[in-house]
């Protein structure tokens, strides 16, 4: 018998991480329709991420420029 998780003969469920199996709970019991509906929501907020740090990294530069020993903490203002 395989593993549900990774396919695998030699393998169980319980060996992969909490988050895998959390993972696995979440997304293995949709539709394809419903996967990618989920993946085109992820590329959304992904792109929308990317575009807030462009944007902080240009007032970081304008902060520089005002004041060359200024220290901005891009993780802290992420939340990351």
């Amino acid at each position: 018998m395989s593993c549900e998780i990774c396919g695998r003969n030699n393998c169980m469920s319980s060996f992969h991480s909490l988050d895998d199996q959390e993972q696995y709970e979440k997304y293995g019991s949709l539709s394809n329709a419903e996967l990618i509906s989920e993946c085109i929501d992820k590329d959304t907020e992904l792109t929308e991420l990317k575009a807030l740090v462009a944007e902080l990294e240009k007032w970081q530069e304008c902060a520089f420029e005002i004041h060359p020993n200024i220290n901005i903490d891009m993780e802290t203002i992420l939340g990351a």
